[in-house]
């Protein structure tokens, strides 16, 4: 007995001179339990938040080394992902749509913002298109199985512009310049930077339409992640969620900075990053304009391919909530 409370004391004392243990902060990792993640990234100006994430050592302090690897497209970053070399991608809904009716295993973690007037139909008034209506008959550029063919074929019903009147030209979004200098196509159909590149190679010959009055459709640009991925690593998928929050109320309160940070990610500081930049608010969330347009796109995809399937999935299946809700629960806002 005599020992045991020797030993006590001696414990007692010997916390006494060290002083408490050095638990690690909340939201912190201990020193050496980096965990690696590999990033895939659309290259769009509603990707800030990771930017800016990246640049304030947000994801640093969360205890994550982050891999980058860099797309012009999320339908780019998104296959990465679904082919097991990435394990997050920056992506519109579009993109998730397809890969959803192809069988892809994903979950959407987190819509990081949603309306910016992006998106937009260039063409050449000098090769006959003075209006919409006059694209029936043209050769249209466009990056098939992105958002801008969705946008595409809404403009063209919205208008009523036969489908089947338009020949489409599959472009990558950096082609798209050339393309229509060149008179490879009569109009094309992109997203910005892209726009602003095709302003500055042709313009007054180009003539642009965009989506500011009718607001046919609605942006969600998103983060997406492979099932496995998320199932085997929820700690790491609020890590990242934590990190991007931080980077939220950081734009949020630090405009001119963040814009900065933006501009060099995307290698444009142009007039038209600027006045984009005036309108893009960061708005981390899940909430139903998301599932509203993962299901019309699907609607869509099925019309324009018979061989599909012929069912909207329940697309509650491929959104991740434990992540979000665990963190910022009031930003969740669809019903499940």
């Amino acid at each position: 007995m005599k020992n045991k409370i020797f030993t006590i004391v001696v414990l007692w004392l010997l916390g006494s001179m060290i002083g408490p243990l050095p638990f690690p902060a909340h939201g912190q990792t201990k020193a050496g339990s980096i965990e690696k993640v590999r990033f895939a990234d659309g290259n769009f100006i509603v990707s800030a938040a990771v930017y800016v994430a990246r640049e304030k050592g947000f994801f640093k302090q969360e205890g994550l080394e982050v891999s980058w690897l860099h797309f012009l497209s999320g339908k780019e970053a998104l296959e990465t992902v679904v082919n097991g070399k990435a394990d997050l991608a920056t992506v519109a809904d579009t993109p998730i749509a397809l890969q959803v009716m192809k069988g892809a295993r994903i979950y959407v973690l987190a819509t990081l913002s949603g309306l910016v007037n992006l998106y937009g139909i260039a063409a050449r008034k000098d090769l006959g298109v003075s209006s919409l209506a006059d694209l029936q008959g043209k050769k249209i550029g466009v990056t098939l199985g992105t958002n801008a063919q969705f946008i595409l074929d809404s403009f063209l019903l919205y208008y009523q512009v036969p489908v089947d009147k338009i020949r489409l030209i599959d472009l990558r979004p950096e082609e798209m310049a050339e393309a229509l200098g060149s008179g490879q196509v009569q109009a094309v159909t992109s997203w910005e930077p892209f726009l602003s590149d095709i302003k500055i190679r042709l313009g007054e010959k180009a003539l642009f339409f965009y989506d500011d009055r009718v607001l046919i459709y609605r942006l969600t640009w998103n983060l997406a992640a492979g099932q496995d991925f998320v199932r085997k690593n929820p700690e790491t998928v609020k890590k990242v969620l934590r990190a991007l929050l931080k980077a939220e109320d950081f734009i949020r309160e630090n405009r001119a900075e963040a814009r900065r940070i933006t501009a060099r990610y995307l290698g444009s500081d142009k007039g038209e990053f600027n006045k984009l930049w005036n309108t893009y608010r960061s708005e981390i969330s899940l909430n139903p304009l998301l599932i509203e347009n993962l299901e019309s796109q699907t609607r869509w995809a099925i019309r324009n391919n018979p061989a599909a399937k012929k069912e909207v999935p329940n697309f509650l299946r491929y959104i991740y909530f434990e992540g979000l809700e665990a963190l910022k629960p009031e930003a969740v806002t669809i019903v499940h």
